[in-house]
């Protein structure tokens, strides 16, 4: 599933992304 995650980092939308990184429980450079 990391793969799907670093897709989704590159498609534009950071607000939905940072949601699902802390519903998985990563951190990652996301700008806030």
């Amino acid at each position: 599933y990391i793969a799907r995650l670093r897709r989704k980092i590159d498609t534009p939308g950071r607000e939905p992304l940072i949601d699902t990184v802390r519903g998985h429980g990563y951190r990652l450079k996301a700008p806030s």
